[in-house]
Formats: structure tokens, sequence, C-alpha cells
């Protein structure tokens, strides 16, 4: 038995394989112009069968996103803060009993010197956590509307505010020193240490209160 083209063969015979309607692509072949597969898109704007859609986030979800991160880097960024008056503090009262106790100058100041290292660590650290702050409480403002803004406003006022604060209370207390000698060294010491404290409680509290009207205000439109 030979096959062949005839019509009972396998081949191109009347019992074969039929041609596909006109108007109607073959099978495993592309479609016509302008009709959709499968797999492909189908319309403009459309996801194709099988794939995940682009997803947008709405102005207020990312609001939401950045409200959380803004709670926590305030709360950070005020742990940091204290942390650095904590240390401060105790590396000054160390280093003068020390010096009083023993009356060993070298010891009292590898004891500063250490203190001011771990001071200066802190405040690197703290200064990343408020640029961090910072940005995201900008990005607030552009996306957010009400009191979330408002709160977005406080956080950035207080800030740079803080940090104008402590440039101008550093730069009077040397202008008191230069002008009244180191007589008054301690007393203007601890105005300014005073001074300090009761600036960096308003800046503390304006970034609490500001990252708290963002929370609300997310909530509120949960």
């Amino acid at each position: 038995m030979t096959q062949g083209y005839g019509s009972q063969g396998q081949g191109y015979g009347s019992q074969g394989q039929e041609p596909a309607p006109q108007g109607q692509a073959p099978q495993g072949q592309w479609a016509p112009q302008g009709q959709a597969q499968q797999g492909q898109w189908a319309q403009p704007g459309q996801a194709p069968q099988g794939q995940w859609a682009p997803v947008t986030r709405s102005p207020q979800e990312k609001v939401a996103a950045y409200a959380k991160w803004i709670l926590i880097l305030t709360i950070a960024v005020v742990a940091v803060r204290a942390l650095v008056d904590i240390i401060g503090f105790s590396t000054g009262f160390a280093a003068g009993a020390i010096g009083a106790s023993s009356g060993d100058s070298d010891a009292a100041l590898v004891t500063a010197g250490i203190g001011g290292i771990l001071a200066l660590l802190a405040l690197a650290v703290n200064g990343i956590l408020s640029i961090a702050l910072l940005v995201l409480a900008i990005m607030t403002i552009v996306q957010g509307t009400g009191r979330g803004r408002t709160g977005a406003i406080v956080i950035v006022a207080a800030l740079l505010l803080g940090v104008v604060a402590s440039w101008i209370l550093r730069i009077i207390t040397q202008v008191i020193v230069a002008n009244a000698g180191y007589d008054a060294y301690t007393a203007v010491a601890i105005i300014s240490a005073v001074l300090e404290a009761i600036r960096w409680l308003v800046i503390c509290g304006a970034l609490l209160v500001g990252a708290i009207m963002i929370r609300r205000w997310v909530a509120q439109r949960a």
C-alpha cells in the first residue's frame, strides 16, 4: 500500500484536512488583523487575560502609609534626642565626680571624651531620622488634605524652627560668655541648659501633636 495524494490518502485530498471557512483563522495561526487573541490586549487600557493589571494607589492610601512611618520616626527622634541629653548629663557628672574624688584630670578627660563621641554618634542618628521624617512630612503636605496636611506642616515647622532656635541659643551663650568673662560661665551654662531643655520639650510636643493629627485624619477616612 502506498500513501499518496489521492482521495483516500493522507494529504491534501477531499478527505484530508479541510480548509478553514473564510474569515476564520486556522487553528494555531494568528487571528486576522484587529481581532484580539487570548493572552493579548483586547482593548486599550484592558489587562490581558492571565496577567496582573497595573495597581495604582490613591493619595489617601499613600498618606496612610506615610502616617505610620511618621509616627514611628517621631517617637524615634524624641527617644534618640533624650538619649543624647542623658549621655551629656551623665558624662559631665561622671567626669566631674572623677576629677573631684581622685584628682586625676586625665581620667576625667577620657570620660568626657568617650561621652562626647557617644553623643556625636547619637546626634548623627538623630539627624538621619529627622531628615527622613522631614521628607515624609513634606510628601504628606503635597498629597494630604485637611487636618492631615496641617499636622504635616506642624512637623516641618517644628523641625526647622528647632534647628534655628538651637543655633540662636548657642550664639547668645557665646556672646554672653565673651562679654562677661569665664567667671559667669557656670551661670550661663546652667541657663543655657534650661533653655535648651525647654526648647526641646516644645519641639517634641509639636512633633507628637503633628504625628497624631495625621494619624487621626487617616483613621477618620479609613
